[in-house]
């Protein structure tokens, strides 16, 4: 089995133990790291790409498992091994219900190892193939047509943000997912709903109270959002239309900032697309983005 595209890296407090599992992992041809302490080792996660993380549960300042659970080896898509000295049925449902793909014993077996390698290798195969499917898409299209239905935003975000990122066009999921759902709730309470932000400053309380009511009555609680994602080599559209009655875009304060109480999902899609604009009704936002022209 070829490993020779493989990045591992591995955190133990035992520098012995480091020691024999990067040399069996370079006999392999597999780039090895490791390091003594989880600070030290999610330091180096985060500056290198590695397809397979072995880290040992009991460290000097924390458990591996907490690490895992907290998230912070999930960002790069690698395969996670905890390695531990104890297992049983209810520590492995745990564990993998927290993030991890596989389990290696002390003191190591080396059968064990190559069956987690070859494991680790068909997983990261896939994800390369998946970048290189996104890079082979001339065009990529998708509609969709939600109800008033806020619970429901942070999925379709979701499905927009993990295609427009493996596409290219995004690398910071945070900042484009927020700025989605800024949109797509306005679409939904200020669009179909008509529903003034002005009433959220005076009380919260009754902006959701006459939201979740006309949520129940005609004509709002037949209007749906309707949103399009385009996307080829270069160039990504997103298309966000409610059925309400639109609005004055020219009369947009563009002068906003993060820390506006309004207008906040505004101020981010400027800083993440090229182009904002709607159409005469004001019921529809298009927010283009270039790979190729920077942001003004």
């Amino acid at each position: 089995m070829d490993y020779s595209s493989m990045k591992a890296l591995i955190i133990d407090d035992e520098e012995s133990i480091c020691e024999i599992l990067k040399l069996y992992l370079e006999n392999k041809k597999i780039s090895t790291t490791y390091e003594l302490n989880i600070t030290d080792g999610i330091k180096t996660f985060k500056e290198k790409d590695f397809d397979i993380v072995f880290i040992d549960n009991h460290l000097p300042d924390g458990s591996g498992l907490d690490a895992i659970k907290k998230g912070a080896f999930r960002s790069k898509n690698s395969y996670i091994v905890l390695i531990t000295g104890y297992l049983n049925g209810d520590i492995i449902v745990k564990t993998i219900k927290s993030g991890v793909n596989a389990f290696i014993s002390k003191p190591f077996k080396f059968e064990e190892i190559e069956a987690t390698l070859f494991k680790a290798l068909e997983y990261t195969s896939s994800k390369y193939n998946i970048k290189d499917a996104a890079n082979l898409i001339t065009e990529f299209q998708i509609n969709m047509a939600i109800d008033n239905n806020p619970s429901i935003v942070k999925s379709v975000c979701k499905i927009i943000t993990e295609n427009v990122i493996r596409a290219g066009f995004f690398d910071d999921e945070f900042n484009i997912t927020l700025a989605l759902t800024e949109i797509i709730h306005n679409a939904i309470y200020h669009g179909n709903l008509e529903l003034d932000s002005s009433l959220k400053d005076e009380s919260f309380t009754k902006f959701n109270n006459m939201a979740l009511e006309r949520m129940s009555l005609s004509p709002y609680k037949e209007r749906k959002v309707y949103l399009s994602v385009f996307f080829d080599q270069d160039t990504l559209q997103i298309t966000v239309e409610d059925e309400g009655k639109g609005f004055d875009w020219r009369k947009i304060d563009f002068n906003l900032s993060l820390m506006s109480v309004h207008g906040r999902g505004l101020f981010l899609t400027k800083k993440l697309f090229n182009n904002i604009s709607w159409n005469e009704k004001g019921n529809k936002i298009i927010l283009t983005k270039f790979k190729s022209k920077e942001i003004q």
